[in-house]
């Protein structure tokens, strides 16, 4: 389990607020990380990674704090974020180098996300496209088999075929009691994950499993505005909602991450569609 009980950060250059009292658990499972421009999802991933010092609160994998980056609790998470550069010539250079202080660490899953990459352990990583050296990076963290996996805005350069790879990789790797955040747009936002984070102004809006998201609320695009919304805008001629479902007899329509994080961002909305989807916060 992971907790991130009441953290605060402000950055030590301007004493700018980033992150106010960030407070919310995630079980097993893989997690969208995702929210407003500048609403600390990188800082927020940074401080669950042990980079950055909150000024107050703490960060728990299974009942551990991060912030003393004891080895115990390190050899337990792994990070990478867009400009995380290995400092080795090759993957077979760090499953020697540093693989050692993973205790599990498995070889095995390291060679059959390789394989399914075409990418060889002894290739050198400078020589491999930008996208190419991503997703092999992914690959042997996600073969460390931490408790923790934070994946920061990683989909920046790869393909959609590619990031589809990566989606399905992490899902093959992720077992047992392992959590897995990619923080990336709203856009990414499907029952692929297991939950949803969804962050505003330093501020977690919304933590949620997929499942209970589908439960408490659905989302329609119809010509006139539904009466039970909780949201609403109009749009390419339509209005777009969010609806209780317990308000709507059926429906056929897939639903829209995007309504939802659009919802998210409102000011009004927010809390109405939080209290909606976890009445017992």
């Amino acid at each position: 389990m992971i907790e991130v009980n009441r953290v605060s950060y402000t950055t030590a250059s301007d004493k700018r607020p980033v992150l106010t009292d960030v407070n919310m658990t995630l079980g097993p499972g893989l997690y969208l990380l995702t929210g407003e421009r500048a609403s600390g999802t990188t800082e927020l991933m940074q401080v669950m990674a042990s980079l950055r010092r909150p000024q107050s609160g703490e960060v728990l994998i299974n009942g551990l704090d991060v912030a003393g980056r004891r080895p115990s609790v390190l050899s337990r998470l792994a990070y990478m974020g867009p400009d995380t550069v290995f400092p080795v010539n090759t993957i077979a250079e760090m499953t020697t180098s540093h693989a050692i202080f993973y205790p599990h660490f498995s070889p095995q899953a390291l060679d059959e996300n390789l394989i399914r990459l075409r990418i060889g352990a002894d290739d050198r990583l400078t020589e491999l496209a930008d996208a190419d050296r991503h997703l092999v990076m992914a690959a042997y963290l996600l073969s460390l088999n931490t408790d923790l996996l934070l994946l920061d805005d990683i989909r920046t350069g790869l393909s959609l075929q590619q990031y589809r790879e990566l989606r399905a990789m992490i899902r093959e790797n992720l077992s047992g009691q392992r959590t897995a955040v990619l923080s990336q747009v709203n856009s990414d936002m499907s029952t692929d994950f297991d939950g949803l984070i969804f962050m505003r102004a330093g501020r977690v809006a919304l933590v949620a499993e997929t499942r209970d998201i589908l439960a408490a609320a659905v989302t329609t695009v119809t010509p006139m505005r539904p009466a039970e919304a909780i949201f609403a805008e109009f749009l390419d001629g339509a209005w777009h909602a969010v609806v209780p479902a317990s308000a709507v007899a059926e429906t056929y329509e897939p639903f829209d991450f995007a309504i939802l994080c659009r919802a998210l961002s409102n000011p009004e909305a927010a809390e109405r569609v939080s209290r909606l989807i976890n009445p017992k916060s």
